[in-house]
């Protein structure tokens, strides 16, 4: 005869929270400085370099005169002004939700949609993890 447990209650909450934050963020991007995190991972997924395409730049918009988040190097290759870290953790998120998007039926926005959410689960599950570790 088998005991049924309850879960313990740091699964529970870090699950709701996790849950939570991936609700709420949508796969959008509230900063500029997150859309240059991502530009930077789905070069590294694709063409396995930070070097973003020239394509992005065209996508850079500036309302105010601050400096933006993205560098030229001396050879002309656009780079985001971000350490590697967090397009690096994301990268199997991003390679997960890829395989996914093969499946959903459609044009190329679910491929885009399913990635954009790959990368945003990643502060989800680090939230969740660590107020599972603190509690």
């Amino acid at each position: 005869m088998r005991i049924q447990r309850d879960p313990a209650p740091w699964t529970v909450g870090a699950l709701a929270l996790g849950l939570m934050l991936l609700i709420t963020g949508g796969g959008s991007f509230f900063s500029i400085d997150a859309w240059a995190t991502f530009q930077t991972a789905s070069a590294l997924l694709e063409a396995g370099s930070p070097a973003l395409p020239p394509s992005v730049k065209l996508l850079e918009t500036h309302t105010l005169r601050i400096p933006g988040p993205l560098t030229a190097s001396p050879h002309g290759a656009l780079y985001a002004k971000y350490n590697l870290g967090h397009p690096l953790l994301a990268l199997p998120l991003m390679k997960a939700g890829h395989w996914l998007a093969r499946w959903i039926p459609g044009d190329s926005l679910a491929d885009d949609a399913v990635l954009r959410l790959g990368f945003v689960m990643l502060p989800a599950i680090a939230t969740a993890c660590g107020a599972a570790l603190l509690y």
